[in-house]
């Protein structure tokens, strides 16, 4: 874990994303995390997903579950996108989106079993 400011939080994410890394970001109510998350996405034309996982169930990160047959296989919510899902529109711009950003909020207030799915 590394403790950085507010102010370094932007360059720091933008880094760790590039380079294929997963940041967890954690600060205290009220600091500004989701205007982080969004200045990134705006900066760098993504759409974000924020996902409140404190507000979640598992089945909501796995999917639910689908039998077919002999087997069961869980379905990805429309939530996420999957590979071959068209981009989105950004409304503002008309133009389509980069890609996505995912913000999974709140993951401290959330069951041990949606940290697990997360």
């Amino acid at each position: 874990m590394i403790q950085v400011k507010i102010s370094q939080a932007i360059s720091l994410l933008t880094k760790f994303i590039r380079a294929g890394l997963v940041p967890m970001l954690r600060g205290s109510p009220g600091m500004g995390k989701s205007s982080i998350v969004h200045k990134i996405a705006k900066e760098y034309n993504l759409k974000v997903i924020d996902l409140r996982l404190s507000q979640c169930d598992p089945t909501d990160l796995m999917g639910f579950p689908n039998v077919t047959g002999a087997k069961a296989r869980y379905v990805p919510m429309d939530t996420f996108p999957i590979e071959g899902d068209a981009l989105p529109m950004d409304h503002e711009t008309g133009q389509p989106y980069s890609g996505w950003l995912l913000f999974l909020d709140e993951f401290n207030g959330a069951s041990i079993s949606v940290q697990a799915a997360a």
